[in-house]
């Protein structure tokens, strides 16, 4: 077995192993680092194992023990929290951009009088909400289409959407 099937028996059993007494022949990259015992335990977060954390001892051939891959478990589990939390916050901040952004877009249209101005709301807040760098709103009107509104991250590529479909 080698260092990375440590690993990966460590996040298929979702739980700490380790292996004293490496065999640098067999363990070919623990014994690029000089190690001689190996432990292995999986991250874990929003119950699926999504790495290992991998420990290496370099002077003590039997150094890994029962209490120490305890230990590790611990450590990784608190590490699986802490991305977990790491993402959820991501997430949560996303959720908030996205509803600062339809709260705005309510607001232009409560607040904007005649429907062009509307138009060029909503489509700024699409802009920003879909993180591109341009949006178009045409309308229908039977089989022909009409440039209602553009929103641009810059106003010379907005004039230059205008100017082509006007062509």
């Amino acid at each position: 077995q080698s260092s990375v099937a440590i690993a990966v028996e460590a996040i298929r059993q979702r739980k700490t192993v380790y292996e004293n007494q490496l065999d640098p022949a067999r363990y070919l990259m623990a014994a690029e680092f000089g190690a001689r015992s190996i432990m292995a335990a999986p991250l874990v977060v929003s119950n699926d194992s999504i790495g290992a954390a991998v420990f290496l001892h370099c002077s003590d051939p039997d150094f890994f023990t029962p209490d120490l891959a305890a230990k590790a478990t611990i450590l990784a589990g608190q590490l699986g929290s802490l991305l977990e939390a790491n993402r959820l916050t991501q997430v949560s901040r996303e959720e908030h951009r996205r509803t600062k952004i339809l709260a705005e877009v309510a607001q232009a249209l409560r607040s904007a009088p005649e429907s062009a101005a509307v138009a060029e709301a909503v489509a700024d807040r699409l802009r920003v909400l879909l993180r591109t760098r341009l949006v178009c709103m045409m309308l229908r009107e039977g089989t022909a289409f009409s440039l209602r509104a553009v929103a641009a991250e810059s106003p010379q590529l907005a004039a230059s959407v205008r100017a082509r479909h006007d062509r």
